[in-house]
């Protein structure tokens, strides 16, 4: 099988075509002997931040000394970035050889008429690879839902992570929030330990249900909204066996009414720094500092510093509070409010739903005021007019553009809801001719920042009094120059896109 051969069987990963059931992958994992099984394997769903969650345990796991495969998706440049070890993609080379071991697998199966996906295909190889490679952990990233993902394939897993679940993917896993909870809570194996942050009472009730029908623990962290001026509480729920105490090992039985509140952190949590640089906040009494942007970052890092203590308890790990911290420090994950240029300033989030919006504008809220100027392409099965409503006020122009996908929303459909927010709405269907407006009207809006100032204080001669005119001294350290922002967002698709060619304009 030559490398074009493996892309088109490939093709698929990154959405353009979504197909829930186990049956197909079910067969082609028996029929390679189950490599999952034997693996101690992580499994994270949610509806926003199981990425970054992904990231920041994987980066933690290896600071404390353990070999980690992780598996995530959609990709950005390569089918390789979905199956790493330690921070090294899966190469070329590997990748050929494992599909060309399965190929006589996949030829049998199309003979019986079983169809895989290009994302069950993945989801095998990267569980023979980690086996191959004999690694410590595998974390394992939910594509899509949870119950019917090709991921739910495993047998066990020595850990669930569930993130924020919020309303997304309707036509694929139910129009209510209680139906999308039973989707993702069906990941929860048998006498399973199950993390996840305190939600909604309908949420709640739903993980609950399901926890008990499959014997399982679930451990709950409650975080209030941290803040940059004051401090919050959290607290820990455990919904455990009666009788077993919370630092007990063995899990057996389950009485909801045996639910008790274990209070973690007495003291604090508290964000005490977000800049383009990344963000510094307490927790537990200790301190600790992200290099990925996003205030909603700091919910991810104490699911992740929460999940590892889990590990230590029950698996017998040895992580240290430092090794966290060095780990939290060194997770990076692309396309999560990334900063990919200077100057200007230009950044990409993954933003494509209401609840992933709302936490951009938490960002943008928190960071210094500059003009903005976003490039924005969505999906059609979106709630394009709840996520417009929401980011909107914080948008200054707008560049509409079409992500590669056959969901995606027409460009002159969307510029037409863009319109009823404002007046500065330009249309560019490729994302390069996106980028350039973007730059070229980043480049005008600067000259008439300055000219402005010129005429308000013509005293000023050159462009850092400029600066320091405009804008205040205690920001100028964190932004330099830059009076106005680029922002990519509203689909994972478009974004990836997006990325490439920032990252590419840099590097020339």
């Amino acid at each position: 099988m030559t490398k074009a051969e493996v892309l088109q069987y490939l093709d698929g990963v990154n959405g353009k075509t979504i197909k829930l059931g186990l049956g197909p992958i079910t067969a082609l994992m028996e029929a390679v002997n189950w490599p999952d099984r034997g693996q101690k394997i992580i499994h994270i769903t949610g509806t926003n931040g199981k990425g970054s969650v992904c990231e920041m345990t994987s980066q933690i796991l290896q600071a404390g000394g353990y070999r980690v495969g992780t598996f995530n998706s959609p990709y950005f440049e390569v089918h390789n970035e979905c199956i790493r070890i330690n921070n090294q993609m899966i190469s070329d080379e590997d990748l050929l050889r494992l599909m060309n071991e399965i190929e006589p697998s996949l030829k049998t199966l199309e003979k019986q008429e079983v169809k895989l996906s290009g994302f069950e295909i993945l989801t095998v190889l990267a569980l023979l690879y980690f086996k191959e490679r004999q690694v410590d952990f595998v974390i394992l990233e939910v594509g899509l839902g949870g119950r019917l993902d090709a991921t739910n394939v495993i047998e066990n897993s020595v850990l669930i992570i569930l993130t924020k679940i919020a309303l997304d993917h309707q036509n694929f896993l139910g129009n209510s929030i209680e139906e999308i909870a039973k989707e993702k809570a069906g990941i929860i194996k048998t006498n399973g330990l199950v993390l996840m942050p305190d939600q909604e009472s309908n949420i709640m009730k739903v993980i609950k249900a399901q926890c008990k029908e499959k014997n399982a623990c679930l451990k709950t962290i409650r975080i209030k909204e941290p803040s940059l001026e004051g401090a919050q509480e959290s607290e820990v729920q455990e919904t455990q066996p009666k009788g077993i105490e919370s630092n007990g090992i063995k899990l057996e039985g389950l009485e909801l009414e045996e639910i008790k509140s274990i209070r973690i952190d007495s003291k604090r949590i508290q964000s005490i720094k977000l800049d383009e640089s990344g963000i510094e906040f307490r927790y537990k009494e200790k301190s600790y500092k992200l290099n990925m942007l996003g205030k909603y970052q700091v919910y991810n890092a104490i699911l992740a510093i929460e999940a590892v203590e889990l590990l230590n308890q029950h698996q017998g790990l040895e992580v240290s509070d430092q090794q966290i911290k060095i780990g939290l420090e060194h997770a990076k994950w692309a396309g999560r409010f990334e900063k990919v240029r200077q100057q200007p300033l230009c950044f990409v989030d993954g933003a494509h739903n209401v609840d992933g919006i709302k936490a951009l504008v938490d960002t943008l809220k928190l960071l210094p005021k500059r003009k903005t100027i976003a490039i924005i392409g969505m999906l059609r099965d979106k709630e394009i007019d709840e996520m417009l409503k929401e980011i909107m006020p914080y948008i200054d122009v707008c560049i509409v553009t079409k992500p590669l996908n056959p969901r995606a929303e027409e460009v002159e459909v969307l510029a037409d809801k863009i319109k009823g927010y404002m007046g500065e709405v330009y249309i560019r269907e490729q994302v390069e001719e996106a980028y350039d407006l973007a730059l070229e009207l980043a480049r005008k809006i600067k000259r008439q920042v300055e000219m402005q100032t010129l005429i308000e204080h013509p005293q000023t001669s050159n462009i850092k009094q400029l600066t320091q005119a405009i804008i205040p001294a205690r920001v100028q350290e964190s932004i330099g120059e830059e009076v106005v922002q680029i922002i990519g967002f509203g689909s994972l698709y478009m974004i990836g896109k997006l990325r490439c060619i920032m990252k590419r304009e840099v590097r020339e």
